[in-house]
């Protein structure tokens, strides 16, 4: 019996040596966990989360890693904050063994002192929602933070975007200006190429040109991780391409016309990664690619808080890719339109809406009158619009703030909803074919998001109290996650919206 022991003992491949795990300092609920072995294999990582209904079994596994090797690592990614995570690692040599090191117990960080609190409200079987995960940002008075929720409303992912008067860590600002106070996490993606969430920042009082688009990996250990790209005189919206590794985006245009100054919107490219704030390519402009001249349409007009102008024209919100199509898509708040882009010929194709709107309703009818006489919107938000290239026919999603929409025409008070619309290229026609309005009546100014699902709808209600919900074409309310205190006298707006089954990983 010895002897066999000594020869099995012998003959056992050596352990897995130097397991540790290291907590991430941009982004605290990821953890990287690292090891070592004498022969080459192939790894990965098995955890469980303990919490309230389970005792935490080892149910989750990380991607196997492609190469074999000696020194491996891998990354826990979407942990909920607060909570206990059971987790081991395993190394498969090239023989079938399999080496397991011993089970631990990792505590994930707490959200900060001061971060906006949330609570899952409602959540019915029949939810997309109750799988997957809500990608979104948390705007407040002095900063924010781009985060993703779990399907319980669980925080799982947090990337502070700078606050009280500090700017994040990954933000160059040149020596000459000075910080104002914040950075304005306005709008977000999911870059599930990188395995990334991808966020436009800028000035929240507009007194230095200091926007960027920030790509951050789910699994970023330190500021080094994170790809920063100037976007001179960015704002709101952008787009990254992964495919060739540049960002397009929005940014403000001055100009002096008839003795008043003025700013509209151009479309602008350049290499992800630059830190220059180099302009390489224009895609596309309203001053300078269409048919129109700049004019005063809405009280709102006169209060451009940016030095560059004293009025603003256009106010352009949201910007779209679509890659079959190779067109873009922008949402001008002031015009009440969409303007498709094709990028081949940097030309327009039609406008939806507003006064220049190439687009009817089904029946003929013009789809705008007049600032209070609108069929579609009212200074509207988006980020979802989809079109077939082969039929032209397609659909899109709105958050229409409504903020001059009065379809009573009795004068009531602003209403805020989610709308989807279907529209022919062919026929130059849209129609609307789904509402929601918030259980609280209200309206917001701000932002607002809405995305098409499989059946349902998810909206971002910005600063109103149902917070972010996932609505049946019914109506019924499916899923809602929603802020504990006022959002209007808490300071906070929630951001836009994005669902995704699975956390993607770089």
């Amino acid at each position: 019996m010895i002897a066999w022991a000594f020869i099995l003992a012998c003959t056992s491949p050596p352990p897995l040596t130097e397991v540790t795990l290291t907590p991430s300092v941009v982004v605290p609920t990821t953890v990287q966990l690292s090891w070592t072995t004498e022969q080459s294999g192939r790894s990965w990582a098995e955890y469980g989360i303990v919490d309230d209904i389970g005792a935490g079994d080892l149910d989750r596994r990380t991607p196997t890693s492609l190469v074999a090797g000696t020194v491996h690592a891998a990354h826990l990614v979407g942990l909920p904050a607060a909570a206990s995570v059971r987790w081991r690692v395993v190394t498969e040599l090239t023989d079938g063994t399999q080496l397991v090191s011993e089970e631990q117990t990792h505590t994930v960080a707490d959200v900060p002192a001061g971060f906006p609190e949330l609570q899952l409200e409602v959540s019915e079987p029949t939810a997309q929602l109750q799988r997957g995960y809500v990608v979104t940002s948390l705007i407040e008075n002095d900063g924010g933070w781009a985060v993703i929720l779990d399907a319980r409303g669980r925080v799982v992912w947090w990337y502070d975007t700078g606050h009280a008067g500090q700017p994040p860590p990954d933000l160059q600002i040149p020596g000459s200006v000075a910080w104002s106070g914040s950075s304005l996490p306005l709008n977000n993606r999911l870059d599930r190429t990188t395995g990334s969430v991808v966020m436009s920042l800028y000035d929240r009082q507009q007194a230095v040109d200091v926007a960027t688009v920030r790509r951050i990996p789910l699994t970023a250990m330190s500021a080094d991780d994170v790809v920063t790209t100037r976007m001179p005189s960015g704002h709101h919206d952008f787009v990254l391409h992964s495919d060739t590794s540049t960002v397009t985006w929005l940014a403000y245009q001055p100009a002096r016309i008839d003795g008043r100054d003025w700013a509209a919107d151009a479309v602008l490219q350049t290499t992800e990664g630059s830190q220059q704030g180099t302009v390489e390519q224009v895609v596309w402009t309203w001053l300078d690619d269409f048919d129109a001249e700049p004019e005063l349409t809405t009280p709102d007009q006169d209060r451009f808080s940016y030095d560059l102008a004293d009025f603003e024209w256009t106010h352009s919100n949201s910007l779209m890719w679509l890659p079959d199509v190779g067109a873009y898509f922008l949402m001008s708040k002031f015009l009440d339109c969409v303007v498709r882009i094709d990028a081949d010929t940097g030309r327009h194709a039609w406008v939806m809406g507003g006064p220049f709107s190439d687009f009817t309703g089904p029946d003929g009818a013009p789809v705008w009158e007049d600032l209070d006489d609108s069929a579609l919107w009212s200074q509207a938000h988006m980020s979802h619009l989809w079109l077939d290239p082969s039929t032209g026919r397609g659909g899109l999603a709105v958050f229409d703030n409504g903020k001059y929409r009065d379809p009573d025409g009795v004068g009531a008070p602003s209403r805020s909803r989610a709308v989807a619309y279907a529209f022919d290229e062919s026929t130059r026609t849209v129609t609307e074919v789904w509402s929601a309005t918030p259980g609280s009546g209200g309206f917001t100014n701000l932002l607002g998001d809405v995305r098409r699902l499989d059946a349902s709808y998810l909206v971002s209600w910005s600063t109103l109290p149902e917070g972010i919900e996932e609505i049946g074409e019914d109506g019924t309310v499916l899923w809602r996650v929603a802020p504990t205190e006022d959002p209007v006298n808490d300071g906070l707006i929630l951001g836009r919206v994005v669902w995704t089954e699975e956390l993607p990983l770089p």
